[in-house]
């Protein structure tokens, strides 16, 4: 099967890597939630984290950490009383961030893959190309000796 024919693997993209970072930060709450301490009759539950769709936030535009500052602000007080759950959050932000990176050399990576496939099916049609032509030459003078 020639290298034109063959199905070309999807490359990620930043709305996708994004996505999965929403995912697994939705993920990562509903963890964190499940591990909390049962609420006391008089006091109020917090109030439910917001998902960059409840802001309205461009997902392009914004970056996670933009989302999570608005989400920080939101609940100021209760995190602030939480030093550790605001330590694994921006662990978690740096995390994150690295994430992103990697998934970026990862797509620059896929690319340079994608161009050197071309470029060595270019040189093996070039190449196919001259061995037909020596091989209809030796055939030609083959023929004429005859």
């Amino acid at each position: 099967m020639s290298l034109s024919m063959q199905r070309q693997p999807a490359q990620p993209t930043l709305k996708a890597v994004d996505n999965l970072e929403s995912a697994f930060y939705q993920e990562h709450l509903q963890h964190q939630r499940a591990h909390q301490q049962p609420t006391a009759v008089w006091q109020h539950p917090a109030p439910p984290q917001p998902t960059p769709a409840d802001l309205n936030l461009p997902e392009d535009d914004e970056t996670f950490l933009d989302r999570l500052s608005v989400m920080l602000a939101n609940r100021a007080g209760q995190f602030l009383s939480e030093p550790e759950t605001l330590k694994q959050i921006l662990k978690f932000s740096e995390l994150q961030r690295d994430n992103r990176q990697l998934a970026r050399h990862i797509q620059h990576l896929l690319t340079v893959i994608h161009e050197q496939k071309r470029a060595l099916h270019s040189i093996q049609q070039q190449q196919q190309a001259a061995l037909d032509d020596q091989y209809q030459h030796l055939f030609g003078q083959l023929y004429l000796k005859k």
